[in-house]
């Protein structure tokens, strides 16, 4: 039964660190490469479009009127295509830092823009 839970919680914390990466380059700088590793940048900008396109969906059936959207919004696909841009811009600094002999962890979660908060509320 703890192998079961294992799984599912590995599952879970696999599932929580896709959906965090949606916002992630922008909280943070100097990520580590794997972290913004190629695959997943694609994925989730693959899965905001496909929330965009569900979110957008509308159709006209004539005995029950219009179903979906009334207006369409491109909110989530221009986030999209501004995470895909933010996020490749860091995976490429991150490689020419690697290049040039910087050492610098492949998992490091990045350095927080919001460090001088933390200052102020202990």
């Amino acid at each position: 039964m703890s192998e079961t839970v294992e799984t599912k919680k590995h599952i879970g914390a696999q599932i929580a660190a896709f959906l965090d990466l949606s916002v992630r380059p922008f909280l943070r700088s100097r990520m580590g490469g794997q972290r913004l590793s190629l695959p997943m940048i694609i994925a989730v900008f693959g899965y905001m479009l496909l929330l965009n396109g569900i979110a957008n969906f509308s159709v006209q059936v004539p005995p029950v009127g219009h179903i979906g959207a009334y207006t369409r919004s491109e909110a989530l696909r221009t986030y999209a295509l501004v995470f895909l841009g933010f996020a490749l811009y860091q995976r490429r600094e991150r490689r020419k830092e690697f290049l040039s002999g910087v050492e610098w962890h492949g998992q490091h979660a990045g350095i927080s823009h919001f460090e001088a908060i933390s200052v102020w509320t202990r």
